[in-house]
């Protein structure tokens, strides 16, 4: 599915490309299953810094997974027949939107036993976004109280329960139908429909909180910055957030920028597969369908990941 243009989700075309070959250090996979991510709907609109990188036409995307069915000269990671799946690094724009792709064979993890292809591809960039802003920006800790803002989406989700299993007291803001879900990881649900959530907090640690993790971040971050304690410290995830107001305030503050760290990758993976993580899927569709998907992430209340599956 490609588009010529930046535009609304309707700009996407079907396109027959015949698939590309494998270079040294590369795998070829038929595409199962496709990842669908904020920053695509954003480069597709043009509104993201990155869309300058794109030539047009071009192929959105940047995680999938599928079967391997051949391998450039120097791989020796993978083997026809095996199911792997990845995220492309910056600056390799070749998209995923495709029945059959190209990667580079250092960006790619076999799916464990236990896992299906469908799960597999939206765990790197959901797995890595969450990773980074828990273990390595924020450093949550034992013992510590966290807020995160977007809990019920992919990425928010993720962060909550790894919060939890370091051992932090988590308050989830998200709307009505995520409560169950983020009570049963074992977080606080904040219903941001039902209560102001700064004034809630606010009034029950009048000293503070240590830890804000923003995926929210346009009417969330300024008043977040409130909440927290001496010492505190904020994650904003979109990419473009203006961290001056929290520089000025000498509030630690970090945006988190990934890379495909297939060794981090493969561990979150290991874990879904072993019930010990859960990576809700919120939503499904073909990949022509791949226009109303898009609608759904500009919405931004999916219930989870949302995947592209290939026949």
């Amino acid at each position: 599915m490609t588009i010529s243009e930046f535009g609304p989700a309707d700009v996407f075309r079907k396109t027959s490309i015949e698939p590309g070959e494998p270079g040294p250090g590369e795998v070829l996979i038929k595409t199962s299953a496709i990842g669908a991510n904020p920053l695509d709907y954003k480069m597709r609109d043009g509104s993201s810094g990155l869309s300058k990188s794109l030539t047009l036409p071009c192929i959105l995307g940047r995680e999938a997974s599928g079967v391997v069915i051949a391998v450039g000269e120097g791989v020796t990671e993978f083997a026809p027949g095996d199911h792997a799946f990845g995220m492309r690094n910056h600056p390799d724009t070749r998209g995923t939107y495709a029945t059959h792709n190209v990667f580079p064979a250092d960006v790619l993890v076999k799916v464990p036993e236990g896992m299906d292809d469908t799960t597999a591809a939206g765990v790197a960039l959901v797995g890595l976004t969450a990773q980074m802003a828990v273990e390595q920006q924020a450093k949550v800790s034992e013992g510590e109280t966290v807020l995160i803002h977007g809990a019920g989406g992919g990425v928010g989700q993720m962060m909550t329960q790894l919060c939890l299993a370091r051992g932090a007291n988590v308050l989830a803001s998200a709307s009505t139908r995520h409560h169950d879900k983020l009570t049963g990881f074992g977080a606080r649900h904040i219903d941001y429909t039902q209560v102001d959530v700064f004034d809630t907090i606010a009034e029950e640690y009048p000293n503070g909180i240590d830890v804000v993790i923003d995926a929210v971040y346009f009417d969330t971050f300024v008043p977040s910055l409130d909440l927290l304690r001496e010492g505190g410290r904020i994650v904003v995830l979109p990419s473009l957030a203006d961290l001056t107001p929290a520089n000025e305030r000498g509030i630690e503050a970090h945006i988190p920028l990934i890379s495909a760290d297939t060794t981090i990758v493969a561990d979150l993976a290991g874990r879904i597969a072993r019930g010990e993580l859960s990576l809700p899927i919120g939503h499904t569709a073909p990949l022509s369908d791949v226009a109303d998907v898009h609608r759904i992430l500009e919405d931004g209340h999916a219930d989870g990941k949302i995947i592209l599956t290939v026949n």
